[in-house]
């Protein structure tokens, strides 16, 4: 039989919230609950698919993380070159790459 994954799905919603610097209490307010709540979900108990999307929005992270402890980094990358392109081009007002980074705004959409 399987190992139940709600205690591990309940340890990345903390961890996740600690990584942030969150309280239970200012998680809760950004979710509109109750800080007892969220100590439920971090224990993986009362969990519903609705809430826990909330939950991954709120912490800005992968729900697919908080559901398997495995995280995507391709997502990282195009977020990571935008910001560097914007940066480049408000440094240096090369208007030649505004066309590349509205590619790669697409691109990032994707992902």
């Amino acid at each position: 039989m399987a190992a139940d994954p709600r205690p591990a799905l309940g340890r990345r919603i903390r961890e996740q919230r600690e990584r942030n610097g969150l309280t239970q209490h200012t998680l809760a307010a950004k979710l509109g609950i109750s800080y007892q709540l969220v100590q439920h979900y971090e224990h993986g108990e009362k969990l519903s698919l609705d809430r826990l999307i909330e939950i991954a929005r709120a912490l800005d992270c992968e729900m697919e993380w908080l559901l398997t402890g495995i995280a995507r980094e391709r997502r990282a990358v195009p977020k990571q070159l935008l910001a560097w392109m914007f940066a480049l081009q408000v440094a240096h007002d090369l208007r030649p790459l505004f066309w590349l980074s509205d590619s790669l705004l697409l691109l990032a959409a994707m992902f």
